[in-house]
């Protein structure tokens, strides 16, 4: 029954928790193969990965979308 009752309480903001993190800066590292790289907050490894892209990979998603909305037009 507490299962229930968590699940509709109101949500805590994070000043109500005690939690105070200031976040100054984020950085990623170097882009692997795959294009993730590791994210830093304030300097500290997080263990979370980002997927970045770079120009080229924008472009061709850029073009892709282009070719699927002239497709719908011109139904």
């Amino acid at each position: 029954m507490n299962w229930i009752k968590r699940l509709f309480s109101k949500k805590k903001t994070a000043e109500q928790c005690g939690i105070h993190v200031v976040v100054d800066s984020f950085t990623c590292g170097d882009r692997d193969e795959n294009g993730f790289a590791d994210l830093y907050v304030n300097g500290k490894e997080t263990n979370t990965r980002l997927l970045l892209w770079d120009k080229e990979d924008v472009e061709k998603l850029q073009a892709i979308a282009e070719k699927i909305h002239d497709e719908k037009r011109s139904k």
